[in-house]
């Protein structure tokens, strides 16, 4: 099962932390490449308000971008939980929105905040 995450981070180098702690390596000519399946997208500080231009092109407003860091992840090969899976989990009180640095089981919600 895959699952997509959207994740918010106070700054960049929190977000590539958390992502390098999914799994890397690296080959024989010093890149550095992921271990997992997962596919991870980062946005950055996304646009919140456009900006306003004239017909020129000039700049009248300017934008108004998030001040937090934006990831997506497709979380792949998840295994699907059913109901009673589900109520196990709320009643274990194991937290149903975890970060990206505990990934044996990576349950979230759109737009969650991580810090």
């Amino acid at each position: 099962m895959n699952k997509i995450g959207k994740y918010e981070f106070t700054n960049e180098s929190t977000a590539k932390s958390k992502i390098a702690a999914l799994g890397t390596a690296t080959d024989d000519n010093g890149n550095i490449y992921p271990t997992h399946k997962h596919c991870v997208v980062e946005l950055g500080n996304i646009t919140i308000t456009p900006g306003d231009y004239d017909e020129e092109g000039n700049e009248v407003e300017a934008p108004i971008n998030s001040v937090m860091y934006h990831v997506d992840v497709l979380w792949k090969g998840l295994e699907p939980v059913d109901a009673e899976g589900f109520a196990k989990l709320k009643a274990s009180k194991v937290p149903l929105l975890q970060t990206l640095a505990d990934v044996s089981v990576p349950l979230s919600t759109p737009s969650i905040h991580i810090e």
